[in-house]
Formats: C-alpha cells, sequence, structure tokens
C-alpha cells in the first residue's frame, strides 16, 4: 500500500492530506502533499526511482492520518 503524493499544494483543502516541506534531508525537489484519501496497492515493479525520502515525524503524522481514516 502507498500514500501518494502530489506537487499541487491546492491539495491541502482536501481532509486526511498532509503537507511535507521540501529539506536537504528528505532529497524532495517541490514542496509537496501527502494524498492519505488516495491510498492504494501498487506493484513493486511501479516504483522506477527514488524521488526521497520523508523523515520519521512525517512518516509518523501519515501513519496517524492513514490509521483514522482507515478506521483503524
Amino acid at each position: 500500500m502507498v500514500v501518494p503524493f502530489t506537487r499541487n499544494i491546492d491539495a491541502l483543502k482536501f481532509p486526511y492530506s498532509y503537507g511535507v516541506t521540501r529539506t536537504p534531508q528528505n532529497g524532495l525537489s517541490n514542496d509537496s502533499v501527502a494524498q492519505v484519501y488516495q491510498t492504494r496497492c501498487l506493484t513493486y515493479a511501479r516504483f522506477i526511482r527514488r524521488i526521497g525520502v520523508l523523515e520519521n515525524i512525517h512518516c509518523d503524522r501519515i501513519q496517524i492520518l492513514l490509521r483514522d481514516y482507515l478506521n483503524l
């Protein structure tokens, strides 16, 4: 399962979205928005290259949103 990200900052207006600011540590090229409400399952073959690595604080907050969204 993956949580897709978008560069479209306007996506922050939707519930279950989370903003991530680009930093040298995460390697993102743009500020991004995690779209928890668009979680989906993908095959590993769809992953061609790594764009960045999220810091633990962002992963933890996205995980909290995901648990709430899935009512777990």
